[in-house]
């Protein structure tokens, strides 16, 4: 790691008449290189080498993308007894100017990871739709213990999920893009928590944020479940060797298997034979969702649920409401009912729903139910402000509403 002091005594080599260090960049910015000698020797030419792209940059003062750099200087006197000295701003010099994400026409990827599977971020491939010319390119990641990332190219460590930010420096307008990039899901069984009876469930409520995994069927009969994760879940659920949990049931103002998971992720989770029935509150709303009543910038994937779900607002088969997270290769089949004259908002994968454009949103889930609702009535989605991030899901049943469309409603 470079460590920015006013000073930096390198280990280097001298061939001809030229020096050669190699400095490792994790902060892009303007580099100024300098040297200061016994004997009075000042910097020359000096030719920056990346070891990731072989691309060269001359000049003593020269803007460095994160990555590893052999440096190529020539000095005015003696090279001996030699002390390289620069300086770093954390600018955009080189003629680049301002920072935005206002880029179209592309889409953010998930990546799914074991532990120590490595994948090549498509780069140039994820903008090759939104008509720029990249001139170079930085991912950004704070320290992660979940993901390591070298160039484009990145590595689980350790079970959790993180999204991955890159910056762009666009060659013709010079304009310097940072925007969303991808969102890395790394499963890691291993080391989760195993969940194997209906008390190991209860025991998420005492850690919201863990990593968990499936390894025994449950069944809940008999038990009026009331939902885990009353305030938020920023942890993951996963199910890898496809494990069910049945017969859950639920009678409270707001009813799923979970209340709200907030930047959380839940994987290959199925609820089979689900009976809910959400109470009214004083105000006549009740609101439900088989795996969460609400979810907020948290993946749901490859999950899926049976049964029957009953309320008198609004209502999903997977989630009740969803606020800029995604809901991808998910299935419902059943039935929903919403039957009150407030709210009234049934879908067959999400009631309510918010999503980004660029996120991949609500795609590829399949729906098989009868839906009813007061007022709005979707096959996917009950209702919502979409944005779009919204594919590939079929559906097939019956809708009864007010307002109905197969696919969602605005």
């Amino acid at each position: 790691m470079l460590i920015l002091t006013d000073e930096y005594n390198s280990d280097y080599y001298v061939f001809g008449d030229y020096i050669y260090f190699r400095i490792d960049v994790t902060n892009p910015g303007t580099y100024t290189i300098d040297v200061e000698a016994e004997f009075g020797s000042t910097a020359g030419s000096v030719m920056f080498y990346s070891l990731a792209s072989d691309k060269s940059y001359s000049g003593k003062s020269t803007y460095l993308m994160e990555g590893t750099y052999t440096v190529r200087l020539s000095t005015s006197g003696p090279l001996s007894r030699i002390k390289v000295k620069y300086s770093y701003e954390a600018d955009y010099n080189l003629g680049f100017y301002g920072v935005t994400n206002d880029l179209q026409d592309y889409k953010v990827i998930n990546i799914f990871l074991d532990i120590d599977e490595e994948y090549d971020i498509p780069i140039y491939d994820i903008f090759n739709n939104s008509k720029i010319e990249i001139y170079d390119f930085s991912i950004n990641i704070l320290q992660s213990s979940i993901i390591s990332v070298d160039g484009s190219k990145i590595k689980g460590i350790k079970g959790g999920s993180r999204s991955i930010y890159v910056t762009l420096f666009e060659a013709f307008t010079k304009k310097v893009y940072t925007l969303k990039l991808v969102n890395v899901y790394v499963e890691d069984s291993s080391t989760a928590i195993e969940i194997r009876t209906f008390k190991d469930l209860l025991e998420i409520n005492n850690n919201l944020s863990g990593n968990y995994v499936l390894n025994a069927d449950i069944d809940l009969s008999g038990i009026d479940w009331i939902p885990i994760g009353t305030i938020q879940n920023t942890g993951m659920l996963i199910n890898p060797d496809g494990y069910t949990i049945s017969n859950l049931e639920c009678s409270e103002t707001r009813c799923g298997l979970f209340e709200y998971i907030k930047n959380g992720y839940v994987s290959g989770l199925k609820l089979k034979d689900i009976n809910i029935n959400a109470l009214a509150n004083e105000y006549g709303y009740s609101y439900a969702g088989g795996i969460a009543v609400g979810i907020h910038s948290s993946t749901i994937y490859n999950s899926s649920v049976t049964g029957i779900i009953n309320t008198s607002s609004d209502a999903g088969g997977i989630v009740g409401s969803n606020s800029w997270g995604q809901i991808i290769n998910c299935s419902f089949e059943g039935s929903i009912t919403v039957s009150g004259n407030v709210g009234g908002i049934a879908g067959g994968i999400v009631g309510s729903n918010t999503t980004d454009d660029r996120d991949p949103g609500i795609s590829g889930n399949v729906v098989k139910a009868n839906i009813v609702s007061t007022y709005y009535a979707g096959g996917i989605s009950g209702r919502g402000r979409h944005y779009g991030g919204f594919s590939n899901n079929s559906f097939e049943g019956t809708l009864d509403g007010l307002f109905t469309n197969e696919q969602f409603n605005n």
